[in-house]
This record gives C-alpha cells, structure tokens and sequence, in this order.
C-alpha cells in the first residue's frame, strides 16, 4: 500500500542490540483471503481490508512481475513498488513500475520452520495466560442486561469512557474538532499528521518512543478502525492512556477477523455497503482515526465541537454522536 520510510529493525532492539536501518511497509490485504471462514458470516463486505505494517527482512521475495492485485481494485494499473527505489513511493511512477521483477534485494532464506498459523495462534494464547478470574461472571451478567433492555451497548461504553477519561484534555479532539472546521487543514492532516499537528502546538509522537502518526478519515464508503494485535501500540500522548479493552486479547484477535461484529457489541453498526479498513499498529506507527463530523453541527465552533470529539470515535469502535439534554 505504501512505505512506511526506514526504521530500526525491532528484532535487534529487543535484544538491545545495535540495529541497522530497514523498510517499513504498510501491506493491505482481503480479510476474505487471509479468513475465509469469516468472510461468508452476515453483513461483511467483499471489500473489507487489514493494513499492517510489515519490516522489509520479515517479507518474502514475490515470483510475480505484477505485484498483487491491488491496482484493479484502486484503478491505478500500476505496479505498487518498484524496490528498486529503496524504499520510495512509486504508486504513481507507471513507467518506472510497470514490469518490474523482483530481484534479490528481499531475498532471505530461513533456518527453521514456520508453523501453521492455527499453531502459532494457539501458542501465543497460551501464553497470554488464562482469563481473569470473574470474567465469565462479568459476560453472564451483562447478556442478561441487554437482554432485558435494561441497559445498551453505547450506554456502557459511554459511561466507561466517561469514568475512565473523566478530567483528561484529549489533544486528538483538537485535530479532529480543527479539521471539522478547516478543509485545508483537514488535507494537511491527512498528508503529514505531525506537520498538521504542530500547528496546533502538538505533538503526535509517543511521550517515551519516537513513533510515526497517520490519520486515517471515515467517508460514506470507507468505515477506519484501529487495532494492536501484537500487545497495546497506541497513540497515547494524543488519546490518553489505552483502555483495557484496546490491549485484551479478544479485542486484538477477533478485530481483525470479525471487525463487524466487534463494532457491533460496541454498539455501532456498520452497512455491508461501507467498507471496513482494519489498521494494525506497531511499536514505530500509530494510527488515529478523522470520524465524521455529526449532520447538524455545521457552522460550530472548535470548542463546541470538541466535546463531540470520544477517544473511542478516534480508535473507530464508535461514531460521534450529539448528546441531547433532556
């Protein structure tokens, strides 16, 4: 989908070794073809992505001179990568691309095996350790709520929300709330978060780590959530402090593979005609979601906006909603 620049390779860093400099790629793929037994589930869209960031040695060398496919779906007819380039952006560069054939410049051969993905799946579950205790109380209980209408998916999540960002100045809603008001800013966002942000006196990066910010925006066509299915990789320092939720392990795996019903439980429904583009954050990348702006709050001001503007609707398991007084 794009390259993402050049980073310090993570699997030295975690050893605390002197690292060299690698490609980070954001890679796009079906959900249908990596999780076919979801695809036929209601609601889901032939066009339903996951965006993962992917570092240039973890990627194995394509046999194919036309890349993937993704050029029909976005009508370019353009090879997306010429590697050549090291590491440039060459969607648009045609001539250059067109019938590039991969050399050996991602070549790399491995000394074990890999495992069959239920396996490593398993693995890492286990892990993880067993559930918390209580957990299975707390799952009864709330079916029996909603059930009985005594209470709703949006009026949980509103509420814990609430508690948990109760006297917290959210920087993320004064990007949000400024792009609602200022189309030229909202483009600038859009193209370098950071640039867009320090306009505003903040910073997008992460209080203890350098990390790269893409904003990613919500149209009639395209619905953006946002996931860390390694641990919790989250722009904190514009979103506060990661919720619970964003970092258990039936958030990390099931958005990705059922991102629909996910939102659904959260109380948000997405149409099968809306697509649903699943972005996946790492220790070097983060993403934060534009919602779109409420009908009826045209003509606002930034402050009156700003309320509007949830940490759930920038991680994109929520839409912004009017809150009416009764």
């Amino acid at each position: 989908e794009r390259v993402c620049g050049q980073h310090k390779d993570p699997s030295f860093l975690a050893f605390g070794l002197d690292a060299p400099t690698v490609r980070l790629y954001r890679v796009r793929f079906r959900m249908k073809d990596v999780w076919p037994e979801h695809h036929n589930d209601d609601g889901n869209s032939e066009e339903d992505f996951i965006e993962v960031e992917v570092y240039e040695p973890w990627l194995e060398a394509s046999t194919e001179s036309s890349g993937n496919d993704f050029e029909s779906i976005e009508g370019e007819g353009a090879v997306l990568f010429d590697h050549s380039h090291y590491g440039s952006d060459c969607r648009n560069e045609q001539d250059s691309c067109s019938g590039h054939v991969h050399d050996d410049l991602h070549s790399h051969h491995h000394d074990h095996s890999h495992d069959p993905r239920p396996i490593v799946e398993e693995r890492a579950a286990k892990l993880e350790g067993e559930p918390r205790p209580g957990k299975e109380l707390y799952s009864a209980l709330l079916k029996v709520l909603l059930e009985k209408n005594i209470v709703s998916q949006e009026e949980i999540r509103d509420m814990s929300e609430r508690l948990v960002m109760a006297g917290k100045t959210l920087n993320g809603a004064s990007l949000v709330a400024r792009a609602w008001n200022d189309p030229d800013f909202e483009e600038r966002l859009l193209s370098d978060a950071a640039a867009a942000a320090a306009e505003l006196d903040i910073v997008t990066s992460n209080p203890n780590a350098p990390t790269v910010l893409t904003v990613v925006k919500n149209t009639t066509n395209v619905h953006n959530l946002v996931v860390c299915t390694l641990c919790s990789c989250y722009p904190s320092g514009l979103l506060g402090i990661a919720p619970s939720w964003y970092k258990s392990r039936e958030y990390r795996s099931r958005a990705v593979r059922e991102p629909r019903k996910v939102l659904a439980e959260f109380g948000t429904k997405i149409g099968s005609c809306q697509k649903i583009r699943v972005h996946d954050s790492t220790a070097d990348h983060r993403y934060l979601v534009l919602p779109t702006q409420p009908e009826g709050t045209e003509g606002w001001t930034e402050e009156q906006l700003r309320p509007l503007v949830t940490r759930d609707c920038m991680v994109g398991v929520t839409l912004p909603l009017l809150r009416l007084s009764i």
